[in-house]
């Protein structure tokens, strides 16, 4: 089922409930604080799905990001269920940290964090990153995070 948010508007949350939901893909996934897209429609979707094992979100575009709103009241929100993470198209921004930093606080069952950085960053800046995030407080005591790199290809959920 492919869905097509517009961001416009912001809900606390939607008609109907997504409980039936446990594989969810985003595609172009903007953290731009100017026009606070990422998430408020994240928020949206993981009130409506409780039950979500799996998410894969693609990052667009990273150029443009500048600050978000990740820091706004999302305490409610609760991934209970989450064990595998990805995010494609990663360009170690603030926005994108502090997203990578909420989902580990969220997700007390996640096991596998996988995050594709973009050609942004430089090979010699992934330790650093790595430690950044391996720094980060998480509910999940068994998540590995890895890094890889991103190409960019169509935008496939394999699951």
């Amino acid at each position: 089922m492919e869905w097509c948010i517009g961001a416009h508007e912001h809900p606390r949350e939607l008609r109907t409930s997504l409980d039936h939901l446990k594989y969810m893909c985003l595609y172009h996934l903007i953290l731009d604080g100017d026009h606070h897209y990422g998430m408020p429609i994240l928020a949206l979707l993981f009130r409506a799905s409780p039950n979500l094992e799996k998410i894969k979100l693609r990052i667009f575009p990273p150029y443009i990001i500048e600050e978000s709103d990740v820091g706004e009241d999302y305490s409610d929100i609760q991934l209970k269920n989450l064990t595998e993470l990805e995010i494609e198209d990663f360009g170690n921004m603030e926005p994108e940290l502090e997203l990578v930093k909420f989902m580990l606080i969220k997700s007390p069952m996640l096991k596998t964090l996988r995050i594709f950085i973009n050609g942004n960053v430089e090979e010699d800046e992934e330790p650093e990153m790595l430690n950044i995030l391996l720094s980060y407080p998480r509910a999940s005591p068994m998540v590995k995070i890895s890094l890889h790199r991103f190409e960019l290809g169509p935008y496939r959920c394999n699951w």
